[in-house]
């Protein structure tokens, strides 16, 4: 971490922004700024994974994050689709200028002693923090704005830490922290198709087979596609379209309802995602569950990833 806060400053004097702090088309977030010079340091090209890696150790609890080049980058898109305020950093430097983007809906702010208060943006509810630690055990608890969550010292390091808020297009993850020092091991190992790697994943969990359903495939591929063509991965795109309401819309009721989605270069590194995330992985190995349908589409942005999760569906017609 020393050396990554020397090599940000270095960054930074190299060329001063060449825009004041009101002037960024979003929302000032230091950290990110210290992301964006760390990347413009690195001898390689920066894409998704040194993205992320360089969030991590910027120490930002920030879940994902974009890449723009240039004095004028257009965020409309982002900003048409987000559904929280932009919040970025940006860094100049011989290479150009970057900014890194990222869209915040709640924080896990650190008080030290592996405690975090909860805060979440307008527009946004707490509904949970979920952890995985280092032996994938997991769980999660209720909390609301404003609450110190502890880490149980009994879990095993690394532990991943995650806040789950529901906003304007669902519930989904808005900060993470990993608490501890990671190994760099995988929890699993990452062969097969999908379908193979979710029936590994569950066994590992000792949670039952799931039953491939054609419905269920369905509405995971149209989700997907939608999604990959949005360049987002969200439950609801519009009001009233989230999973339950989705699968009502072509005649199937079921018991309970699960989704999970990703966005990345490949279905391996969205799968990968997905168990990392400690509110994902837990949806994937919910014992509730019977029928899993899985859309898998290509698109401009990378692949996305939707695994759609049914407990006892039965097709009662449009």
């Amino acid at each position: 971490m020393r050396a990554l806060a020397l090599a940000c400053c270095f960054a930074l004097l190299l060329a001063a922004p060449a825009r004041a702090d009101d002037e960024l088309p979003c929302r000032v977030d230091e950290v990110l700024g210290e992301v964006a010079a760390s990347l413009l340091l690195a001898a390689d090209e920066p894409d998704a994974d040194r993205l992320a890696a360089a969030l991590r150790e910027a120490g930002s609890d920030l879940p994902a994050a974009r890449l723009f080049r240039g004095a004028a980058p257009d965020l409309a898109p982002l900003r048409r689709h987000a559904d929280g305020p932009l919040v970025c950093g940006e860094a100049e430097g011989a290479r150009g200028r970057l900014l890194v983007v990222a869209v915040r809906g709640g924080s896990l702010a650190p008080l030290g002693d592996a405690r975090f208060r909860v805060e979440v943006e307008d527009g946004f509810e707490p509904r949970y923090v979920a952890w995985v630690d280092a032996e994938g055990r997991m769980d999660r608890a209720p909390v609301r704005a404003g609450a110190v969550v502890t880490v149980p010292e009994e879990l095993a390091h690394p532990i991943h830490l995650q806040l789950v808020a529901a906003g304007p297009a669902g519930p989904r993850p808005v900060a993470e922290r990993v608490v501890g020092e990671s190994s760099g091991a995988p929890l699993l190992a990452s062969d097969g198709t999908l379908a193979e790697r979710l029936e590994a994943l569950r066994a590992h969990h000792g949670a039952s087979s799931l039953r491939p359903n054609r419905l269920l495939d369905a509405e995971a591929r149209r989700h997907a596609g939608r999604l990959c063509r949005e360049r987002r991965a969200v439950h609801t795109p519009e009001p009233g379209e989230d999973p339950t309401r989705r699968l009502r819309r072509r005649g199937i009721e079921a018991r309970v309802v699960g989704e999970v989605v990703a966005r990345a270069r490949s279905e391996d590194r969205a799968f990968d995602a997905l168990v990392r995330s400690p509110s994902h992985r837990m949806t994937l190995v919910d014992r509730r569950f019977t029928d899993v349908g899985v859309g898998s589409v290509e698109g401009e942005g990378g692949r996305c990833v939707v695994v759609s999760l049914a407990a006892w569906p039965r097709f009662v017609g449009r």
